[in-house]
């Protein structure tokens, strides 16, 4: 929905005062939240409920994302106690935006509980939510645990999957692992690098002193290397005093 579309269905939404339902709410909350209007659809959400209006599953799900994306464990925790106190179950949906949530607000140890406690088959959103938790919160081990053990449920990593790894090893050290994980990526699974994977190799590389592997790395790059590969170029360049490499990580990142 885009904003005049969300502008439009606002003005009709509050023209239909007295016939409100579940699913109406639902949708413009959702609106908000595509829109990156988060805080917006959270007062709406509360608002929902001043009119004594029952969320359904639809709504946990898309508040428990605007929750996250704005990293409010406070919002988060209550949608959470509203979940359980109102009897839903935690369909694979709900239970993976729980985990999702948790992880995003950077409370980790929630996340893992929520995970640990679905008896339904966690789909690649709740592994994948776990991995990249761990390794923006900075449990590389942990990452990495859990990717092996999504492997063993045989269930099929995607590109986000592999993000979070390599982020992990990025931030652990791991340089040759991470080598390893990309290998795996393209080779095995036969995914496509996407510009945030290769930003992520070089940040790999080059935060770790590798800035002549990293920028031999660039140049094997078949598709043109966006900003954020350059600009990780640069910091790592800084970072270790490579001034020539550093002038032509800012040529390109300012041409």
């Amino acid at each position: 929905m885009d904003s005049q579309r969300l502008a439009d269905a606002s003005v009709l939404f509050s023209e239909f005062s007295n016939l409100k339902s579940t699913v109406m709410w639902t949708a413009l909350i959702s609106g908000y939240t595509q829109n990156e209007c988060s805080d917006v659809a959270l007062n709406l959400y509360q608002e929902m409920r001043g009119n004594s209006i029952l969320p359904d599953q639809a709504t946990f799900v898309t508040v428990l994302r605007a929750s996250a994306l704005l990293s409010s464990l406070h919002d988060g925790r209550e949608i959470h106690s509203l979940i359980f106190h109102t009897g839903f179950d935690l369909d694979e949906l709900t239970g993976s935006s729980l985990v999702d949530m948790y992880a995003k607000c950077g409370d980790v140890k929630s996340a893992v509980q929520v995970f640990h406690e679905l008896t339904i088959k966690k789909d690649v959103i709740s592994w994948n939510s776990m991995i990249v938790g761990f390794a923006k919160n900075g449990y590389a081990e942990s990452a990495v645990k859990v990717f092996n053990e999504m492997a063993q449920s045989c269930i099929t990593p995607d590109e986000v999957t592999f993000l979070g790894v390599l982020t992990a090893c990025s931030h652990a050290g791991w340089v040759y692992e991470g080598l390893q994980v990309f290998h795996i990526m393209v080779n095995c699974y036969g995914i496509e690098p996407r510009g945030d994977h290769y930003a992520c190799m070089v940040d790999l590389l080059g935060r770790w002193g590798f800035l002549k592997e990293a920028e031999e790395f660039i140049d094997k790059i078949e598709v043109e290397p966006n900003a954020m590969i350059w600009a990780n170029l640069l910091g790592a360049c800084r970072i270790h005093g490579d001034e020539k490499r550093g002038q032509r990580a800012a040529k390109n990142l300012l041409s």
